[in-house]
């Protein structure tokens, strides 16, 4: 499926996913670790299921596999070849929480008042 560039700029999870893809970048997470083999969905694919979740009113991850198996426009938008089911949003928003929540907990305290330390 090909999304054209105006449909693109104007659907609400592109917007999301774009922002999620430079909270990243500028916190620069990366919680990949050496051994073992890659994971199969990135840490941004996760975070952005987890806000498609989140703005959907979506409290149950069994539900969030099964509404985003059905969305086929937000799982070509970040790039999902497969859906994730309940057991790996689970697992992969624990060990999230760890490295994503405190960066971004000091990136928001840096941008309301600069001369907080952490």
């Amino acid at each position: 499926m090909i999304i054209t560039l105006n449909i693109q700029s104007e659907n609400i999870y592109f917007k999301i996913f774009e922002t999620v893809n430079i909270a990243f970048n500028k916190l620069g997470i990366n919680t990949r670790k050496a051994k073992g083999r890659p994971p199969k969905y990135s840490d941004q694919q996760i975070v952005a299921c987890m806000i498609y979740g989140v703005n959907n009113s979506i409290f149950s991850l069994r539900e969030l596999e099964y509404k985003i198996k059905q969305d086929i426009v937000f799982q070509k938008i970040i790039g999902l070849k497969e859906v994730p089911d309940h057991s790996t949003f689970s697992l992969r928003a624990i060990a999230l929480e760890k490295y994503v929540y405190y960066g971004i907990y000091a990136m928001l305290i840096e941008l309301i008042n600069p001369s907080t330390r952490i």
